[in-house]
């Protein structure tokens, strides 16, 4: 299984927030998925549920676009993005653009 699993389960709960269900049902279901017996890059697939959730949260990205803005942040590296969003969260983060 790959990692864009883990990506595809926390931005489901990111927008059933507050919605559909409340934020400690999603901090449980967050906490659920992590100990399912599941084979998946495990660098990528905690950070799914913990800080690229967190940053979607944080600066109203989907969880694609925050993973992008946590690896940048992780590697010190420069974002390419001509995203209005992500443009707005990478400068509020302190990454470099290009």
């Amino acid at each position: 299984m790959t990692a864009h699993w883990a990506l595809e389960v926390a931005n489901a709960l990111l927008f059933a927030e507050p919605r559909r269900i409340s934020a400690l049902l999603s901090q449980e279901l967050r906490d659920s998925v992590l100990h399912l017996p599941l084979h998946v890059d495990d660098e990528t697939f905690r950070r799914a549920f913990a800080n690229t959730f967190a940053l979607a949260k944080t600066h109203e990205l989907t969880v694609y676009d925050a993973a992008y803005l946590e690896l940048a942040m992780r590697k010190g590296a420069t974002l390419a993005t001509k995203d209005v969003a992500l443009t707005k969260a990478a400068k509020s983060a302190g990454v470099p653009l290009l």
